[in-house]
């Protein structure tokens, strides 16, 4: 009952911060803001090899200083791993890190709240495969490619290589997974590396393989982009049902 307490507590909070004029905090001392980016996501598993997956998230838009409210849908697919001992463990609570390789097609919907309303459409498929290291680190390379359509006819293509590592821990009953990860972008307009996004955190286990907390802090930089790189703490409150 406590644990279910708990969520019923953070989930009203995690509607103030999705808010659209919310969803940024204020400043550091030299003037560069310090933002909040929520998100909501629901994971269902019709079967232990398919995820579908809808989150809702509010953020700084990519290509301006706007604030965004973005919505996602997604299909997984995942393979069995070759050798199950790599990569299985028995207390794992999400499907999805139990599988050497996901394939997964997405969908998302973004809307900018600034100077300008602005639209956009992204179609993404993904290539994610997953190694257990020395020390039970468990360590994947997301490979996505994006298609980017906006309302105002542009579009653009993205290639983003997200490297990312977590360990878990227990202690008593408290379940937790330092995490931390790099993912550096190519975008087909500027035709180079000229992002990347940063980021270190955490995953509580609030009930046991059916809700989770990640807090992490991320620093998105651009290196062609004509306002300054964005500094946030990223809240995800994420909850899971289906098949175990």
């Amino acid at each position: 009952m406590s644990a279910m307490l708990r969520i019923i507590v953070l989930l009203p909070l995690l509607v103030f911060f999705i808010s659209p004029d919310k969803g940024m905090s204020q400043t550091s001392e030299g003037g560069q803001a310090i933002e909040v980016w929520p998100e909501f996501t629901v994971n269902y598993d019709p079967s232990k090899k398919v995820r579908l997956m809808f989150a809702i998230r509010n953020e700084r838009n990519e290509d301006t200083p706007d604030k965004t409210v973005e919505t996602t849908a997604t299909v997984i697919y995942r393979l069995r791993p070759l050798v199950r001992n790599m990569l299985f463990a028995d207390d794992e609570a999400d499907n999805e890190k139990k599988y050497a390789l996901s394939l997964a097609a997405n969908w998302e919907y973004s809307r900018s709240f600034g100077k300008t309303l602005r639209n956009e459409n992204r179609l993404m498929f993904d290539a994610t495969p997953r190694y257990r290291i020395y020390g039970n680190i468990l360590v994947e390379n997301r490979l996505r490619l994006e298609f980017r359509f906006r309302d105002d006819g542009q579009r653009d293509y993205w290639f983003r290589d997200r490297v990312r590592a977590e360990k878990k821990f227990k202690i008593h009953n408290f379940r937790f997974a330092p995490f931390a990860y790099v993912e550096p972008m190519w975008t087909w307009q500027a035709n180079a590396w000229n992002r990347n996004l940063l980021s270190a955190g955490t995953q509580i286990a609030l009930v046991r393989n059916r809700a989770r907390l990640d807090i992490s802090y991320l620093r998105k930089n651009c290196d062609t982009c004509d306002f300054a790189d964005a500094n946030a703490i990223g809240v995800n409150l994420q909850l899971f049902f289906g098949k175990k």
